[in-house]
């Protein structure tokens, strides 16, 4: 006799595909997708997790749509890493995604979003999107709000080698901060002589900055690890003179509020930056702020500063990382293999080695016999 439990169907209401089933006495259903075969397929994985007692059911007062998804991500993010970049992704997926319901979001959506959206950017670009989109259905999840995440199913774009890791030279430094706008030096200062990412940098308040003991300590924003960095003598006169007046930061904007008139926001270089880049000579090198960070690894490295110590400095949780930043050159890489020679060079090139060698013999030693040789 054919029980509740085994009424399993898949009908269409409007554009979508609904699923109907039991568990636990009780008819759920579900709009799954526009696809007949993926909600085929969501109705197939529902009864298996059933059978196994691995079901959950999401109460429909629990549910939420992509925006509201996006506020519990955030919540839970926290203050951890820089939103910036996630908030310029959000900002393409919220017009295609926005009001959806976040368990109705299919594959074959994120599919057509991928296609719609690498014609007009990069593909690279279009990963990091996919990569946010799959974090926050991961969020979701953990909150018990849905049960599965539709993007592991799609492909991300391949992605071509990153560009060379760029470092400035001592002379280009040099150029950088002549040309270089009053407020902007001493933010270049501390990024050269603390090797802190630029929200960092802009990010810091008088009180991360202890004249006493002559340190900063920060707590990093893209990773959440305290780091705490020697000042140096040099840098510390050059931000005495910004800890005189209390602000909510160090570098603050010189735009001031256009209701309130006062200045009470961290600075933004972006311009400043890139126009002392051009008068420099640089503008066509593909120079970042981030390259900074590398100038100080890399120059700290140089002078024969340990790999470990270099990397507790950059806040990195990994030595690998802090690898990857220093790279090796291949000057470097040829100086390396010239020191074969002084152990082996007499060896390999000695007469005595030079010899014939013999045809094999056709009848072969046991293995066990040269083993034991």
């Amino acid at each position: 006799m054919q029980t509740k439990e085994d009424k399993l169907s898949v009908y269409k209401r409007g554009n979508v595909y609904w699923i109907c089933y039991y568990w636990n006495g009780r008819q759920v259903r579900e709009g799954v997708s526009r696809s007949r075969r993926e909600a085929e397929a969501a109705l197939a994985a529902r009864k298996t997790d059933i059978r196994r007692g691995e079901f959950r059911h999401v109460p429909r007062r629990d549910r939420l749509n992509f925006s509201e998804a996006v506020w519990l991500f955030k919540a839970e993010k926290g203050a951890k890493r820089s939103l910036g970049r996630d908030d310029t992704s959000l900002r393409n997926l919220r017009p295609v995604l926005g009001l959806k319901m976040l368990d109705q979001i299919t594959a074959r959506d994120i599919e057509a979003y991928k296609a719609a959206r690498v014609r007009k950017v990069k593909g690279s670009t279009v990963n990091r999107e996919l990569a946010l989109l799959k974090t926050i259905f991961n969020v979701a999840i953990a909150q018990g709000r849905i049960t599965s995440n539709p993007v592991k199913s799609v492909k991300f774009f391949p992605e071509t080698a990153r560009r060379q890791d760029k470092k400035f030279s001592s002379l280009e430094v040099e150029h950088l901060v002549e040309a270089s706008a009053p407020h902007l030096r001493p933010i270049l200062a501390t990024a050269l002589f603390t090797g802190l990412r630029k929200g960092d940098v802009l990010s810091l308040r008088p009180q991360d900055i202890d004249l006493e003991r002559h340190v900063i300590r920060i707590m990093m924003q893209k990773t959440g690890e305290p780091v705490e960095i020697p000042l140096h003598p040099i840098l510390e006169r050059i931000l005495k003179p910004l800890l005189s007046e209390p602000t909510p930061h160090v570098f603050m904007s010189t735009r001031a509020s256009r209701k309130t008139g006062e200045v009470t926001r961290q600075g933004d270089i972006k311009n400043a930056f890139r126009g002392a880049l051009d008068r420099a000579g640089l503008a066509g090198r593909g120079f970042t702020f981030h390259d900074l960070r590398r100038t100080f690894a890399s120059m700290l490295y140089s002078k024969g500063i340990p790999l470990l110590t270099v990397s507790k400095l950059l806040g990195h949780r990994s030595v690998k990382t802090t690898e990857r930043y220093l790279g090796v050159k291949l000057e470097e890489k040829r100086q390396a293999v010239a020191v074969l020679g002084e152990e082996w060079g007499q060896a390999v090139e000695h007469p005595a080695l030079t010899c014939t060698i013999h045809a094999q013999s056709p009848k072969m030693e046991p293995a066990t016999r040269l083993l034991s040789a």
